[in-house]
């Protein structure tokens, strides 16, 4: 009877070893009510099970009465890789999710606010190169998507207004798209006074076809801006990314790259000018964004914090 029992106990643990699902205290209170670290399992449409047959995901965190709270972590039931990361609020998703290739790579990222998609959104190919970047508003895209290939070049822009694609200005002797390409090749080799002309042309045709309050609009200033400022006019420089700013703000909100690049043209701008106050606030206010879209501090963010590091200096002189 003993060695009986020894061999239920037995085949019991190793299956319990081969499903490797990791084990916390899955306690419960007098209320019956979920309560600290708990191993939940999932088949594919995220009904909980209480065996571990046909399990699809195991899910790992906090509990309190009984609610999501805090980082969960998703793994696949037979493999137990990672498939996924989500923060919860009392049981609302709040802050940063992530997903991932088979491979380990990271597949998507992007922010839920009370339960609803928000923010900047980045997909992946599972080579670890952007798949497609996007903007998201109550869970509908606005603003330009980007898709790219699998070695990064971008493939494709569209404009989104409340999830819906909008169309690019109309054909005309000279297509958009070719006057806007000929426009960065301007700047690509540094004739700005020629990027100046054709990019205003490009300005003119497309408040025509499509109007001020567009994407197309705001993506049009951006590149006047950095041809007025390579080309030295600095104060039409600073007023196109005044008005740029105001159009983008209106459109897609501030917390994106769009945004931050035509903020700290204008910070660059007012610098140059020695207009040193209104330089100190942009540019507290573009830090502010940098740390928001990443965690990690870019080229720009550490040149920007020496930058305002020197305006304080200077303010202090005065």
């Amino acid at each position: 009877m003993k060695n009986l029992l020894f061999l239920i106990f037995l085949l019991l643990a190793t299956t319990i070893q081969a499903q490797n699902f990791p084990q916390n205290p899955n306690k419960i209170d007098k209320n019956n009510l979920k309560q600290g670290l708990w191993t939940l399992l999932y088949d594919e449409k995220f009904n909980e099970l209480t065996n571990k047959s046909s399990v699809t995901y195991c899910a790992v965190g906090e509990l309190i009465d009984g609610k999501l709270n805090g980082n969960w972590v998703y793994y696949d039931g037979k493999t137990m890789a990672k498939k996924m990361e989500m923060s919860f609020q009392n049981g609302v998703k709040n802050g940063i999710a992530s997903t991932y290739h088979d491979n380990g790579k990271l597949n998507s990222q992007g922010l839920f606010a009370n339960g609803i998609r928000n923010g900047l959104w980045y997909y992946y190919h599972s080579n670890g190169q952007t798949r497609l970047e996007l903007m998201m508003r109550d869970n509908l895209r606005i603003g330009i998507s980007k898709e790219y290939d699998e070695t990064g070049k971008l493939i494709k822009e569209t404009e989104y207004e409340n999830g819906k694609p909008k169309e690019m200005p109309k054909k005309t002797n000279q297509t958009w798209g070719e006057l806007y390409e000929e426009g960065q090749k301007y700047l690509k080799t540094g004739e700005s006074q020629k990027a100046i002309i054709v990019f205003e042309k490009v300005r003119v045709q497309t408040e025509k076809e499509v109007g001020k309050k567009h994407q197309y609009y705001v993506k049009v200033l951006d590149r006047l801006v950095l041809a007025y400022h390579i080309n030295g006019q600095f104060d039409k420089a600073k007023e196109l990314s005044l008005e740029g700013l105001v159009t983008q703000e209106s459109l897609v909100g501030i917390d994106n790259p769009e945004y931050a690049n035509l903020l700290h043209s204008l910070f660059d701008a007012q610098f140059i000018l020695e207009d040193l106050a209104d330089a100190q606030q942009t540019g507290t206010k573009l830090l502010a964004i940098y740390k928001k879209l990443s965690a990690k501090k870019s080229d720009n963010h550490i040149i920007l914090e020496k930058t305002l590091d020197k305006i304080r200096e200077k303010l202090k002189k005065k």
